[in-house]
């Protein structure tokens, strides 16, 4: 597979975070009220996108190596299963299938498309809930993953979707890797929504009503290669009061991380989507590299309870301590 299919697999499979898998056993997701039996012979990998629930990429030892199977957990926004697969169709030149089956128990539908370079998908979607589900195939063009896709569905059960904050403290395996300098932990429920080579979103989704309780946005910054963090406090700071209206920000040196500097957790005022001013808590930190190269991590906090601002601030102070400096890569040659 060397065009389109191809390149969809290798997009999607841009490695944040890989585990094996207890083959046969029931994996659940309570924060996408969804649990399944993963593929035989797959390994799960955490990929970009917020509203990915998992992708399952086969091993290379088996026929089925290169093929994955990806799972998504789109909000409705009221539409019916009939108008968003028509909607998902357009937009893929996919294939309906007359077909009639069930996935969890609820009425689904399916759609077939065809690559420039003979690979081939079979997206299967079902509705539950206020969730679009979607099970996407995606093979070379001579794979056969009839048997596959079947007994994932089969295994497919619908829960109600739960509240983030019960499962902040159960981490992903393998820390997340930020734009390949630093690494830092999340639960599980976090996903990662890389914008650019430079700006790394990591949202916490309550899918409940699909708000953003916790946001870490994570930028590269370049300045004046004289500057150090202590030459730039001031004006950092001052800036970042004027324009969250914060009371004044203290930094110190995260113990264990070297240059990196943090900040207490603040309440802020910030403009949402639909212009309206809501207040947020917000805490702001940021990575001196040296030679005018800082990284800016900054936590936005949207959640409704009290009780769930101090979980995730207390998340914040996990992730922090359990950044990793990765080796600087050597510059290239001129």
């Amino acid at each position: 597979m060397n065009n389109k299919c191809g390149v969809l697999l290798g997009l999607l499979i841009v490695l944040l975070g890989v585990w094996p898998l207890a083959h046969g056993q029931t994996v659940k997701f309570p924060t996408f009220g969804i649990s399944l039996s993963p593929p035989a012979h797959s390994t799960f990998k955490l990929v970009n996108g917020s509203r990915q629930v998992a992708l399952y990429a086969f091993d290379k030892e088996t026929p089925l190596a290169g093929a994955a199977i990806q799972i998504e957990a789109l909000p409705t926004n009221g539409a019916t299963l009939d108008d968003m697969a028509a909607s998902i169709a357009k937009k893929r030149n996919g294939k309906p299938v007359d077909e009639k089956f069930t996935i969890g128990g609820d009425r689904a539908t399916k759609m077939l498309e065809s690559f420039s370079d003979g690979g081939r998908s079979t997206t299967c979607l079902v509705v539950h809930g206020n969730l679009l589900y979607s099970f996407r195939a995606l093979m070379g063009p001579t794979m056969n993953m009839s048997a596959e896709i079947s007994a994932l569905l089969q295994s497919v059960k619908f829960s109600p979707v739960e509240s983030p904050v019960p499962h902040l403290k159960e981490i992903k395996p393998d820390p997340i890797n930020i734009l390949g300098i630093f690494t830092i932990p999340g639960p599980d429920c976090m996903r990662v929504d890389a914008k650019s080579d430079e700006q790394v979103f990591l949202p916490i989704i309550d899918r409940r009503d699909q708000n953003e309780d916790f946001v870490v946005n994570i930028q590269t910054l370049q300045v004046d290669p004289t500057k150090t963090f202590a030459n730039v406090q001031e004006a950092y700071a001052r800036g970042l009061a004027a324009q969250l209206h914060t009371g004044p920000l203290q930094f110190q040196l995260q113990k264990g991380v070297p240059g990196l500097n943090i900040s207490q957790a603040l309440a802020t005022e910030i403009t949402g989507t639909d212009g309206k001013k809501v207040t947020a808590t917000n805490r702001f930190c940021m990575l001196d590299r040296g030679g005018g190269k800082f990284v800016q991590i900054l936590f936005t906090i949207q959640a409704p309870a009290a009780a769930d601002v101090k979980a995730y601030v207390e998340l914040s102070d996990r992730m922090l301590a359990g950044i990793k400096l990765l080796p600087e890569a050597p510059a290239a040659k001129p």
